[in-house]
Formats: C-alpha cells, structure tokens, sequence
C-alpha cells in the first residue's frame, strides 16, 4: 500500500473476519483450504507465535498472513457489498478502495488480535498524515534500497525493517513538508546519523489510554523498571491511527549494540555522499 516495495519483497496481509470466525477457527482450517490451491505452498501455521501468523508461498512470493476479528462487522459487510470480490471478478476498480480499521474495530481484542492489526493501521497513519505521499514514497523507496545494498535491511537479523524506515522517513517529511525527495533524504541521514538514541523516533505522541472498550496494552515506557523498554538501543514507536493509540511498545526490540553502530556507520556514510546536487532522486 505504500507502493515502496521491491520485486523480492515479501507480503504482509492481515486476513479480517467477522465475529463467528475464532482463531482457533482460522488457524485450523484455513491452512488446510490453501494447502488445497495448486498455486499455494509451504503453508505454515503458527499460532502460538507472539503475534499468531500463517507462513505461505503464492506463485513464490513469501506471504505472511495474519488474522484480525471485528465484533460488530457491519462496517466490514457494507465495504464487502461495495468492493468487487478478486476472486470471481474480473472488472476491478482503477483505484482501489481501502477498508480503514477504525478504533471501533479493536473492541473485544485481546492483546494478539490487536498486535496482527497494528501493522495496517501504522500504513494507514503515515498515508494519511504525512504531507506529501509521493515525496514520501520516493525517499523510503531510496532508503531501503540503501539499507538493502549496506547490507543492514532484516528486522529477523536484528536490523531494521521496511516499517521502521517507513515511520523514520514519514518523520522528516511531517518536519518539512514542502522540501524535494532530495533534500528529505538527507535530511533522513543526517538526522538519523546523529540522532540521540535511546531518544524515541515518535511521528506523534503517546496516548496510554485507550479508546473506550479496547484493551488496555501498555505504553513504550523506558522509565518502568518492570519492562524491557528502557534496555532498548533504537526506540521506534508504534503509533496506530485515527486516535493515536500506542498500540505497542518498540518497533524495534532486538537491534544488539553492533547492530546500531553499523545503521549509524552507515548513515554517517551516506549522508557525506548524499549532495544536494543529486536531484536525480526526483
């Protein structure tokens, strides 16, 4: 949805059903319905995960689908009535039209459900917020590229990963709104190059409680001596939508000491070759 992805990227989908639909429900039999698609493979379930995930591979592309349950799916039936099935049909609108996962939709979660939504709906913050989409697009597309060729792209190996990026590029564009891709991406490397971690990249702030009737999940918090926060090296936090719940605490959990120095050996790089002469980046 970001249109910033690459021929090899994976994909990330969150597979929403209505109240009558369990997780135990999904896990059990939707693996055995793809298993049964000639075009699907290497289909593997695992809910017990921290956030419950079906593995699979359509046409060789990985595919990582998630499950999200609404407890009042009128919304998601009326957007279902409007909205062509791919499936069974071949005419599909020219710009398709996004189901946008409201607050309203987290009602009854437990602390799983909400994690497997977390994910649309940061892309629906930063598609909403972030002044100019294309600049926006543009750079992130620039700087995962960057990461990918330096070698330091992997959330799994500790890295940072495509959100993350997403939400550090979105906050230099909401910070300069009318600059070029050009100019953003250096402001990205410079920023981040000498960025005061453990300070939080935050695109907004913090809101511990949430909506009324959802879950309460607790808040990125570095000063509670019961968590984990205050040992992380990158903070970068998940912030959800619409209201600004924090959803999560940091994107970032597992990035190790020699980790960081090499994003920010990195980035020191890049932003002593990065000229604002290059206006080929627009």
């Amino acid at each position: 949805r970001l249109q910033a992805h690459t021929p090899d990227s994976d994909l990330d989908v969150l597979a929403l059903c209505g109240p009558n639909v369990s997780r135990g429900d999904f896990f059990t039999s939707c693996p055995t319905v793809l298993l049964a698609q000639p075009h699907i493979e290497a289909v593997h379930p695992i809910p017990s995960a921290y956030t419950p995930v079906i593995k699979l591979t359509v046409h060789g592309i990985h595919v990582d689908m998630l499950f999200g349950r609404v407890s009042d799916d009128t919304r998601l039936r009326d957007y279902q009535s409007r909205t062509p099935n791919p499936l069974l049909s071949s005419v599909q609108p020219k710009t398709p039209v996004e189901y946008i996962i409201e607050d309203s939709d987290l009602l009854g979660l437990d602390d799983s459900g909400i994690r497997s939504m977390n994910g649309v709906r940061v892309t629906q913050y930063i598609m909403e917020n972030v002044p100019n989409f294309q600049t926006f697009r543009i750079v992130l597309v620039c700087v995962k590229k960057w990461a990918s060729i330096n070698g330091i792209y992997s959330n799994s190996l500790g890295f940072l990963g495509g959100v993350n990026f997403a939400l550090m590029v979105a906050w230099c564009c909401k910070r300069y709104p009318k600059h070029q891709p050009y100019a953003i991406l250096r402001i990205f490397f410079r920023t981040f190059a000498t960025w005061s971690w453990p300070s939080p990249v935050m695109c907004c702030p913090i809101q511990e409680t949430p909506p009324t009737g959802v879950a309460k999940m607790p808040a990125w918090n570095p000063r509670n001596p019961s968590s984990r926060d205050a040992s992380h090296i990158m903070p970068i936090v998940s912030l959800s939508p619409r209201y600004f719940y924090s959803l999560k605490e940091s994107m970032v959990n597992d990035v190790s000491t020699f980790d960081a120095l090499l994003h920010f050996a990195s980035m020191k790089n890049a932003d002593h070759t990065c000229v604002p002469q290059h206006e080929f980046f627009l």
